[in-house]
């Protein structure tokens, strides 16, 4: 992945006196990197979802009424917000790939624990540790792009990248019918083992350290901690023509903060934007959550059915995350262009970003709405199975796209901290997930599948339009006070 940042290198001027270049990995390098950190980041919604369609096989075995079983999700999601609030900040000081290192060493010696275990207090632990580890990819993979890319790219990179986790996100259910179907659901987790192990080898040997606070733009030589094998070989493969790697002075880095996640939403416009997040959050874990077992009592169908009805809602997600990218790159240029003739101050000001970033929430948030009613009632009704899941798609599509918008605007608001930004917004979404998770079932039994679907995700996602309102209407006053001075 360096040799093309290298060969690359010598078209970036580096005359005496010139700007630097954001970071030195050339095009080709640039997408391997989004590609391993993509990959990387699959296996936290794999982990989360693939053994979703053996809900029923694991309630057999262990003994345990699908009601604890669900309670699984709900650990899980726990964890998935705890973790990286903790490490989030660390990975900020310490550097992006010993982390990937303690993740995936957790990640893998707990798929193997679960696939042993015989008892539910076992898995509910076991649960717990795996989501330690592997939730913090997606803070890294966050982290690692905006290393990388600048924020005229950045909407669309991670687009690309969420795809890929999306898309794993989409598969796993179907794997996960299939392996429950055919081998039983314990190979859902020797498959996650021999899956991540594999990766793990050529992540530990290929990707290079981007924290900026250790190597800057990629210029300077990473500690010792963080070398990977291109850097050890950087001399001898590269001879006179290699860029000199600048040694890394320590300069820019922090001191560790456990609470830094907690800290950072004491600014009111990061605040918001994480709180609508959640929301948004709240409404796919509700779909995801209780899907198995409403299309199992409505339309009886078998753990790999069940997995294939989970594809419609990953694939208008990753659609979504490409699409949206685009979009909000093209809004945030536009905004740009607008905005004193695309004066770079202009461009990289709070409220610039915010507005080309949450204008384009609310119109999604009304779609997920109707949506959410509209599938919530053909569920009641037990309607034909095609038409709950044209709007699992929908569901799907506007969910992404929401969730594309306000981690692109998380990020830009906290540009100096990517992993503890994403850190921050997953432990608040897991968190608020974990809640939904458990009460979505008992909601259903009370108040019926359309009733329960009308007001969780329906009603809820129309709360994520007031606090961008705000954003957007403090971007506005401010820019307005600046024109005005």
């Amino acid at each position: 992945m360096q040799d093309d940042a290298k060969a690359d290198a010598d078209e970036i001027p580096q005359a005496h006196g010139s700007p630097e270049p954001y970071s030195i990995h050339g095009s080709t390098a640039k997408h391997l990197i989004v590609l391993a950190v993509s990959i990387a980041g699959c296996f936290s919604p794999l982990a989360t979802t693939m053994y979703l369609p053996a809900f029923h096989a694991l309630a057999k075995d262990l003994h345990q009424p699908i009601v604890l079983i669900n309670l699984s999700m709900t650990t899980y999601l726990i964890f998935q917000g705890i973790s990286p609030a903790l490490l989030g900040p660390l990975t900020d000081r310490s550097g992006r790939r010993p982390m990937y290192i303690m993740c995936f060493i957790i990640y893998i010696a707990s798929n193997i624990g679960l696939a042993l275990q015989n008892h539910y207090a076992a898995f509910l632990t076991l649960r717990a540790m795996q989501s330690a580890g592997v939730s913090n990819t997606i803070a890294l993979a966050t982290a690692v792009i905006t290393d990388i890319t600048t924020a005229t790219e950045r909407g669309v990179t991670m687009g690309c990248a969420f795809a890929g986790f999306l898309a794993g996100q989409t598969l796993s259910p179907v794997l996960g019918g299939i392996l429950t179907n055919y081998l039983g659901w314990r190979w859902i987790f020797w498959f996650l083992t021999i899956c991540s192990a594999t990766f793990f080898l050529v992540l530990l040997l290929f990707l290079p350290e981007t924290s900026r606070p250790l190597v800057g733009n990629g210029s300077r030589r990473p500690p010792r901690s963080s070398l990977c094998l291109l850097d050890l070989t950087n001399t001898r493969r590269h001879g006179s023509t290699a860029p000199p790697l600048i040694p890394n002075s320590g300069r820019g880095l922090s001191r560790w903060n456990p609470f830094a996640a907690l800290l950072a939403l004491r600014d009111r416009a990061v605040f918001l934007v994480v709180m609508a997040n959640g929301i948004n959050f709240c409404g796919s874990v509700a779909i995801t959550t209780s899907q198995p077992s409403q299309f199992k009592e409505v339309y009886a169908l078998s753990d790999l059915h069940i997995g294939l009805c989970f594809l419609p809602f990953g694939i208008g997600g990753i659609v979504a995350s490409y699409v949206q990218g685009r979009l909000t790159d093209f809004n945030y240029r536009r905004h740009v262009r607008r905005c004193s003739n695309g004066n770079e101050r202009c461009a990289l000001d709070r409220p610039t970003l915010a507005r080309a970033r949450a204008q384009m929430v609310p119109p999604l948030a009304v779609a997920q709405c109707l949506s959410a009613v509209a599938y919530g009632w053909m569920l009641h009704y037990s309607v034909p199975i095609a038409c709950p899941l044209v709007f699992l798609f929908l569901l799907g599509y506007t969910g992404g796209a929401m969730i594309n918008c306000l981690n692109v605007l998380t990020t830009d608001l906290c540009i100096d901290r990517p992993a503890t930004a994403t850190a921050m917004t997953n432990m608040v979404r897991c968190l608020m997930g974990a809640g939904i998770s458990a009460a979505i079932g008992p909601l259903i039994e009370a108040s019926g599948r359309g009733w329960a679907f009308t007001v969780v995700p329906g009603l809820l996602s129309l709360l994520c339009i007031p606090p961008l309102i705000f954003v957007m209407w403090g971007a506005s006053v401010a820019v307005r006070a600046a024109h005005a001075s």
